[in-house]
């Protein structure tokens, strides 16, 4: 009986005309399933960073079934089930096997996972095949998400305005402030905690497209000179590719520090080149006592909306 109301509550909620907000933290997957599995998901979601502590992208929630109406709403949901259970049969209209990615079953922007296997071994099988593509979406989502909440409280246009003047289009926070404006590198800052983003121009450079290391020592350049000797501290780099509005770029992650001033913290850099001309945007944190992870990534987000005029 109480399967059968649970049952018709989730249908009356996928019916709804208009949905609800999802709910949750925007890092936040809650996870509910059938099989042992806890330790084995982590392991395969774990996706670390060092700010310099470490702290993880996803952060799994583990809950019982008994409890899932209470969060059925949220944002990100695994729900890993056997075929044969009423929820698959539901979201996906019949006893199915496999991973399907839906889209806003009970709520607006919501993703849930399904994860349909007879054992826990087949269970795995199917994340670990699918574990970097659910990592790539969910950082996407992330991405999206934090996108929206750095800009709730608006832009600020006239900022904006100054660095298009360079031939660089970025959206700013109302909350950041200009910095320091030179023909080849712009500085801009946010406080409580500190955020800082630069954009540097470095004509005839084309190296990194050989050497992708080489923009640490570009990096340490530019802060050497700009922010007070600041550098890399070389333990944590870690170098991957993105995109910027279509642009490839080469994107740098690890610490910086700054032994005069006693200060460090996480930063990101993104690097690209075009018509022999190197481009670096760059965020960095720094927010002693504090996690950082969620500052950096704001940052990440904005510098995401960074185009060449």
């Amino acid at each position: 009986m109480r399967k059968r109301l649970l049952l018709l509550s989730l249908f009356f909620i996928a019916c709804v005309e208009h949905l609800p907000e999802s709910t949750g933290r925007a890092r936040d997957i809650y996870v509910f399933s059938r099989f042992s599995i806890k330790t084995s998901l982590k392991n395969m979601l774990r996706s670390l960073r060092y700010t310099p502590q470490p702290e993880n992208e996803i952060n799994l929630r583990f809950k019982d079934f008994e409890h899932f109406k209470g969060f059925m709403q949220s944002h990100t949901i695994i729900l890993i089930l056997y075929p044969t259970d009423s929820l698959v049969s539901l979201l996906l209209g019949g006893k199915k096997k496999g991973l399907y990615f839906i889209k806003e079953a009970f709520a607006k922007e919501q993703l849930i996972i399904l994860v349909s296997a007879s054992t826990s071994e087949e269970a795995k099988r199917i994340l670990e095949y699918k574990k970097e593509e659910i990592k790539s979406i969910f950082r996407r989502r992330l991405r999206k998400r934090l996108f929206d909440y750095t800009f709730l409280n608006g832009r600020n246009k006239k900022l904006e305005k100054t660095i298009r003047q360079a031939g660089f289009s970025l959206m700013i926070p109302r909350s950041f402030n200009p910095g320091l404006f030179k023909r080849n590198f712009i500085y801009i800052h946010a406080h409580e905690p500190d955020r800082m983003i630069f954009i540097a121009r470095i004509k005839g450079e084309t190296s990194i497209l050989q050497n992708p290391l080489r923009l640490v020592f570009l990096r340490d350049s530019l802060t050497n000179l700009y922010y007070n000797g600041d550098y890399i501290f070389g333990e944590y780099i870690k170098i991957d590719e993105d995109t910027l509005n279509s642009i490839k770029c080469i994107v740098l992650r690890g610490l910086w520090q700054n032994d005069s001033l006693y200060v460090g913290g996480p930063f990101t850099t993104f690097a690209f080149v075009k018509d022999r001309t190197t481009y670096i945007i760059d965020g960095a944190v720094f927010a002693p006592a504090k996690k950082k992870l969620s500052y950096i990534l704001e940052l990440e987000s904005i510098i995401s909306t960074f185009k060449l005029e």
